[in-house]
């Protein structure tokens, strides 16, 4: 029972962490610098346009429902995880602090690091949806929405967001 929750919480906490630096970079901004300011002092053959980055708020959005409804089930049936959360949760952790290191790197122009925590981060969530592909069967509608879907954007994105990091 407390594994389950003290689960639950690593994830909730992972992602408090990564949206909280990431409001953070353009609130002070971190360094002196905003994120975007950042990517566009870079020279780079390859950069999505600035209305792309807006996908953010869905990923992240749908990163609060899963962090909230995991931590929900945790708290319901903390002795019946289904066996795809256990599998998948520490792939997700490692994603968030992953993207929070990123941030942090980024933002002090750290870009080796920054590729490296990027690198780190899209393994981390083809593991997570490589776990999921093959629990898929054992989810309900519900979490296919609240899983699948925003893991799905969040690797789409990271799997764009790699090569443009690399050629900055």
């Amino acid at each position: 029972m407390r594994k389950a929750i003290l689960q639950a919480w690593l994830l909730v906490g992972g992602l408090i962490l990564t949206l909280t630096l990431n409001g953070l970079a353009n609130a002070l901004p971190l360094f002196g610098r905003m994120t975007g300011e950042i990517s566009d002092s870079l020279p780079n053959l390859f950069v999505p346009s600035g209305l792309t980055f807006s996908i953010w708020g869905v990923i992240y959005l749908g990163l609060l429902a899963f962090s909230l409804y995991q931590l929900g089930r945790a708290y319901k049936t903390p002795d019946a995880l289904p066996a795809w959360l256990s599998a998948i949760a520490p792939w997700v952790i490692i994603s968030h602090i992953a993207n929070a290191a990123w941030i942090i790197a980024w933002h002090a122009l750290q870009y080796t690091i920054s590729v490296v925590l990027m690198i780190i981060l899209f393994i981390a969530l083809m593991k997570t949806m490589t776990k999921l592909k093959w629990s898929k069967n054992a989810l309900s509608g519900k979490e296919f929405w609240l899983v699948c879907v925003p893991f799905s954007l969040y690797s789409g994105w990271i799997t764009v967001a790699l090569p443009a990091n690399i050629t900055g």
